[in-house]
């Protein structure tokens, strides 16, 4: 996923390898089968994140189309359609 994608990419992802809920997260030298314990020091957020609605996932079951939103994201807020502004 890029910020450039579009909700033609959707049907191309591979839903086992995230937890739609709050992943995917990179952990540097993390190799898939391994056990981790981790502490946050610190978190750094991107420039950009995004929001999908698969149809048969979640309870959003009125959407038939796949639908993909790209967030800007500043240091505050996250931004949305007319100018709306979501606090992080």
């Amino acid at each position: 996923m890029t910020k450039h994608s579009t909700s033609d990419l959707l049907a191309k992802l591979d839903s086992n390898k995230f937890y739609v809920l709050s992943g995917p997260v990179y952990v540097d030298g993390a190799k898939p089968g391994d056990a981790l314990v981790v502490d946050v020091a610190d978190i750094r957020v991107s420039d950009w994140g995004w929001t999908a609605v698969w149809p048969g996932y979640g309870l959003l079951e009125e959407f038939t189309e796949p639908f993909l939103w790209i967030w800007k994201l500043r240091k505050r807020y996250a931004e949305f359609k007319n100018g709306i502004r979501i606090p992080i």
